[in-house]
């Protein structure tokens, strides 16, 4: 964990404001905050950072940077079960979302659950380069991607965003990032009713 900033920084974005956005508010405000980030950029490698963005119980927003623990299994571990819970505890966070960059691909035809699990989409013939917002408050959770265009002399373009997956009114979502992110969401949530 040389090199990693810890705990990430927490960038304030705009001060409390009165009562949380609604979670459809929320979710245009988030895809608004990864659509301006793209128009930043000047390179055509420049690419969207993973971070947290915060909606905090008094109307403040938030984000941070949590690039630097997607790199390894044991920090996504840790980023899964200390940091996005400690994140949303401290900054009274009643929804968040987690902005990443990364690679789909469509399975090979006849493959195992447990095969799927060792393939890396990136060296996958038919990949695509998206970047994926998933959004929660505890009891909903969203799973929003946009397709990333890459250009050999311009930036990156962000294609229309897409509804890839939706809670449905449940919580489960399998994988380390997501049972402690959500049970802190809840926690926060039960203390603001």
């Amino acid at each position: 964990m040389e090199g990693i900033p810890f705990p990430p920084m927490v960038m304030l974005v705009k001060e409390s404001a009165g009562p949380p956005m609604s979670f459809e508010q929320f979710r245009t405000w988030a895809k608004s905050t990864v659509e301006v980030i793209g128009e930043s950029f000047a390179e055509p490698d420049d690419d969207w950072d993973s971070v947290l963005l915060i909606q905090q119980a008094d109307g403040g927003l938030a984000l941070a940077s949590v690039g630097n623990f997607m790199a390894e299994e044991t920090t996504k571990d840790l980023l899964g079960n200390a940091i996005l819970p400690g994140m949303v505890l401290e900054h009274d966070a009643v929804q968040s979302a987690l902005v990443t960059s990364v690679w789909m691909s469509r399975l090979p035809e006849g493959i195992s659950h447990e095969e799927a699990h060792k393939l890396r989409a990136s060296t996958q013939p038919n990949r695509v380069e998206m970047v994926n917002i998933l959004l929660a408050d505890g009891w909903q959770w969203e799973l929003w991607a946009a397709r990333i265009k890459r250009r050999r002399t311009q930036p990156p373009l962000l294609l229309p965003w897409r509804t890839a997956l939706t809670s449905g009114g449940t919580t489960e979502l399998e994988g380390r990032m997501f049972d402690h992110w959500f049970a802190a969401l809840r926690a926060v949530n039960q203390q603001a009713d």
